[in-house]
C-alpha cells in the first residue's frame, strides 16, 4: 500500500507545470547550488506593476489586481500628444486629469502666450491650452446615460525640452499630490518645489532626440473610491493629482509631451476580457510605490528599480505568511479542510494585521531556505507571464 502512496506527491508538480499561476512560492536553485524559495510574482501584478512604472511602453490589458471578486472588463490605453512652452516670464506647467471619456479636459498646459510668475498659482497663468483623449472608445454623454463604468489602473506624463542647444537650460519639478487633490488651484512653481514627494531635474542636454527629459506616474489608488468602477467620465479622483512645472532659461522655450492613461471599462460592453486577483501582490505593489514618493520622488521609469527592490523587500516580509498560507491550502486538498483553513487564516489574519499597524516581524526569521529571490535585477527571478 505504501508503493502506491508514495507516487502522490509528485501530482502537484505536474499540475503546476501545467498551471505555474496557481504556485504562489516555487522552489529553486541558487547559484551557489542550494535550494532556496522564490516568490512567483503573478502575471497581473507583473503587468499592474509595468503599467504603473511605465505607462508609456507597456501594452494594453493591465487590471488593477485588488478585488476579491475580479470582473471581466474592456481594457484600453487612451492617450494624447501635443506641444507646449513656458510663458513669457519663463515659468509654465502641465497637469493631467485622468478622465475616462475622449471629449473632456485631460490635460491643462501653458503656452508661449502664458503670463505666469514664480509665486504665482498654476491657475492664475493666462492663455492656458487643454488637450483631450481623443482615441478614447467613449464620449461623456455615454457615461452620463449610466450605461458605462470605469476606473484608472495607470496613468503618467511625460515631457521633453524641443528648444535649440543654445537656449536649453532651467529646472522641471515633478510631483503626484499626495491625495490625488488638484495642483493647478494648490501650487505655485516655487510652493512646489517644497513640496515633501516632489522632485527637481535640470533640463539636459540634447543628447538624443528621442530621448525624454522627465516622467511623473501615479502611485496606484489613495482613495477607496479609486478602486470601485465609478459612472462618471470625470469622477473625483479624476482632479489633476499629476503636475510638471517648470522654470526655463528663456521665455517661450518649447516642449512636447505625451500622456498615457489605462482604463478598465465595465458596464454594457461586449469587448470584455477576464481580469486577475492578488490582494497580497498589490498591495505589496502600492506599498513599494508610495515608499518611493515620500523618500525620493514620484513614480517614473527612472524610479523602475528602486521601486522593483523595495517591492521584493516587502513581499520578502510576507513570505512567513503566504507560506504558512500554502501550507494550509495543501492540507485542505490533501483532505485535512479543519487544520488547512486554521493555517490559511492565521497567514492571512497576520497580512492584515501587518498592513494595519506595521511592525517588525515578531515571528520565527526566514532561514537560508526560504528567502525569497524576486527582484529582476537578481540572478533568480520568478515573475511569471502565465
Amino acid at each position: 500500500m505504501s508503493t502506491k502512496i508514495k507516487p502522490q506527491p509528485t501530482q502537484p508538480s505536474k499540475t503546476s507545470k501545467k498551471s505555474p499561476q496557481r504556485k504562489v512560492v516555487q522552489k529553486v536553485q541558487k547559484p551557489n547550488g542550494k535550494i532556496g524559495l522564490a516568490y512567483a510574482v503573478p502575471h497581473c501584478v507583473r503587468h499592474y506593476l509595468e503599467a504603473s512604472i511605465n505607462p508609456f511602453d507597456t501594452p494594453e490589458g493591465a487590471c488593477l489586481p485588488a478585488d476579491l471578486f475580479p470582473l471581466p472588463s474592456y481594457k484600453r490605453v487612451i492617450f494624447t500628444r501635443g506641444t507646449m512652452a513656458t510663458g513669457t516670464t519663463g515659468f509654465g506647467f502641465v497637469c493631467v486629469y485622468p478622465i475616462f471619456s475622449n471629449d473632456g479636459v485631460s490635460i491643462s498646459f501653458s503656452t508661449s502666450t502664458s503670463v505666469g510668475i514664480a509665486t504665482g498659482l498654476f491657475s492664475t497663468y493666462t492663455n492656458i491650452s487643454t488637450g483631450s483623449f481623443t482615441n478614447g472608445p467613449y464620449t461623456g454623454a455615454q457615461f452620463t446615460a449610466s450605461t458605462l463604468s470605469a476606473r484608472t489602473v495607470a496613468v503618467g506624463v511625460r515631457l521633453r525640452c524641443t528648444a535649440s542647444m543654445m537656449n536649453r537650460g532651467g529646472s522641471y519639478v515633478t510631483y503626484e499630490q499626495i491625495n490625488h487633490g488638484s495642483t493647478q488651484t494648490a501650487y505655485s512653481y516655487n510652493t512646489l518645489k517644497s513640496v515633501q514627494g516632489a522632485q527637481t531635474h535640470g533640463i539636459p542636454n540634447l543628447d538624443d532626440p528621442d530621448q525624454w527629459d522627465v516622467a511623473v506616474c501615479s502611485s496606484g489608488p489613495c482613495l477607496p473610491s479609486e478602486l470601485q468602477f465609478a459612472q462618471s467620465a470625470t469622477p473625483l479622483a479624476a482632479l489633476d493629482y499629476l503636475v510638471i512645472g517648470i522654470s526655463s532659461a528663456s521665455p517661450a522655450m518649447t516642449f512636447d509631451f505625451e500622456v498615457f492613461h489605462h482604463v478598465e471599462y465595465n458596464g454594457t460592453i461586449t469587448s470584455k476580457t477576464p481580469s486577475h486577483s492578488s490582494p497580497v501582490g498589490f498591495s505589496s505593489a502600492v506599498q513599494a510605490m508610495k515608499e518611493e514618493t515620500v523618500t525620493v520622488g514620484p513614480v517614473s521609469p527612472r524610479a523602475g528599480k528602486s521601486i522593483l527592490d523595495r517591492f521584493a523587500e516587502v513581499i520578502q516580509g510576507e513570505m512567513p505568511h503566504i507560506i504558512e498560507m500554502g501550507v494550509g491550502l495543501g492540507k485542505m486538498l490533501a483532505g485535512n479542510e479543519g487544520s488547512g483553513i486554521m493555517n490559511v487564516l492565521e497567514g492571512g489574519y497576520s497580512i492584515i494585521a501587518d498592513s494595519i499597524n506595521p511592525k517588525a516581524i515578531t515571528g520565527p526569521k526566514l532561514t537560508t531556505l526560504q528567502q525569497s529571490i524576486l527582484a529582476p535585477e537578481r540572478p533568480l527571478v520568478r515573475m511569471d507571464r502565465y
